[in-house]
């Protein structure tokens, strides 16, 4: 088997080059990054931030509803509460 480099893999051609629009994106990655730049496109959006379920503590946390003190507690409308007082 014969090592290949990579000038096999070229045409040789260079005549033919794709012309491209300047406001058009080269590709959907570019457009996709022009229209998150965009700031009228965000301006009227709102999105809630990320809220927490859960907490772990290795020392221990006690849940507000049976007393017991857990590693991990739920986020309930009471309070932080054990899995078993958690209202699933």
């Amino acid at each position: 088997m014969d090592d290949t480099s990579l000038e096999d893999f070229l045409s040789g051609d260079d005549s033919e080059e794709t012309a491209v629009d300047a406001d058009e994106p080269s590709s959907d990655t570019a457009r996709s990054r022009q229209e998150t730049d965009d700031p009228v496109a965000t301006a009227d959006e709102s999105v809630a931030p990320a809220r927490t379920t859960s907490r772990w503590d290795a020392g221990g946390t006690m849940c507000s509803a049976c007393g017991e003190t857990v590693q991990r507690v739920w986020d309930a409308p009471d309070g932080l509460v054990c899995a078993t007082c958690k209202e699933w």
